[in-house]
């Protein structure tokens, strides 16, 4: 039995899916009750409460054996808005997450952190080992659950694994992110604009992600790990800007520039993904050109 915790996100809901389809039953904490009603199909029992409930974890996670923890806001920009809620979000509610493991014997944490962790790096491909120097709120929230986590694992109160995801997409994405923007941009408007075309990224499908996560849940763990999930492919923004114009039919790309404040924006952000590949099995197989595809029909609806 597995329990999914944010199972209305992006990739709490596609690992809750993929875990469904593998044949694994769940149990899923969700987000608003609307959401919860639209997450559940499947679920073995659903909740909706606060990440830091504890009370509701505990019901939540009786007889369970793995927990996927995929809870709280992943937006950069709303970080800076709303610090303190972040940090309580990730850093106190991912020790409620670990607390209720304890309490109701949990063997095993996949724990979704995210690339941002990192900051800006010089390195072409970000290897796990690579300091942690977050350069937003939202990073910095996910270094305080990460350390957390690991401190839970290194005292042997929980086996471990946390995934940093790099640049997520797919169908059910926020539609505020430079992917969604774009593609609504390229079918929509006559020109895509581009704030910054500078910013280089490693873009994995959703899909992909869910994968990696159904492998964490099951692969042999002597009691903390760590691992990039990404397709260690580099793209700029601005030939993600040339790309969805190509596939949406636009009539080319214009330069807003437009920049983030001077240390809060990542340059380069692109993973070295050989310890998933050793420790999960797992490799990105849905190229940019194929994942950007299956997004835009989900764009147009929305």
């Amino acid at each position: 039995m597995v329990a999914v915790t944010g199972a209305a996100g992006l990739i709490g809901s596609s690992a809750f899916a993929a875990l469904v389809a593998a044949g694994i039953p769940v149990r899923i904490l969700a987000g608003p009750a609307a959401e919860t009603r639209r997450a559940s199909l499947g679920a073995e029992m659903c909740i909706h409460a606060d990440i830091t409930d504890i009370a509701s974890l505990e019901s939540l996670f009786q007889g369970v054996t793995t927990v996927v923890h995929a809870a709280g806001p992943p937006s950069v920009t709303e970080s800076m808005q709303n610090p303190m809620e972040f940090m309580r979000v990730h850093a106190l509610g991912t020790t409620a997450v670990l607390e209720a493991c304890v309490r109701m014997h949990v063997r095993r944490i996949v724990h979704i952190s995210s690339a941002e962790v990192y900051g800006n790096t010089s390195s072409q491909a970000v290897l796990e080992s690579q300091p942690l120097l977050a350069s937003s709120p939202y990073g910095a929230a996910k270094i305080g659950a990460e350390q957390m986590v690991r401190a839970f694992a290194i005292a042997g109160r929980v086996r471990a694994v946390v995934l940093r995801p790099f640049s997520v997409y797919g169908p059910g994405m926020s539609t505020d992110g430079v992917v969604a923007q774009f593609l609504r941009q390229a079918f929509s408007q006559s020109v895509i604009h581009v704030r910054d075309p500078r910013p280089v990224r490693d873009f994995c499908f959703i899909s992909d992600i869910a994968q990696a996560v159904v492998s964490a849940c099951s692969v042999p763990l002597k009691g903390f790990e760590v691992a990039n999930l990404g397709s260690g492919i580099a793209t700029s923004i601005g030939d993600l800007a040339l790309l969805a114009d190509e596939l949406g039919g636009s009539c080319g790309t214009q330069e807003r520039g437009e920049k983030r404040p001077a240390g809060t924006d990542v340059v380069r952000l692109v993973a070295n993904t050989d310890h998933a590949r050793d420790l999960l099995g797992w490799s990105a197989t849905i190229s940019l050109r194929d994942g950007l595809k299956r997004t835009m029909d989900w764009v147009k609806m929305q």
